[in-house]
């Protein structure tokens, strides 16, 4: 065995962030676009009704 436990650790933390550098990139790559929220009919009665409150 050549290498030691600390450069076994330091490939295997070095792998472990290429791994997680790839899934936030797929997220990323994933995320919807902002859409901007709905005001409808429905948004204006709830609001005008919690205003009686």
């Amino acid at each position: 065995m050549s290498n030691t436990r600390e450069e076994q650790a330091e490939a295997l933390r070095a792998r472990i962030q290429e791994r997680l550098r790839e899934k936030r990139a797929e997220r990323d790559r994933l995320a919807p676009a902002y859409t901007p929220p709905r005001y409808d009919e429905v948004f204006f009665e709830g609001t005008a009704w919690l205003n009686t409150l």
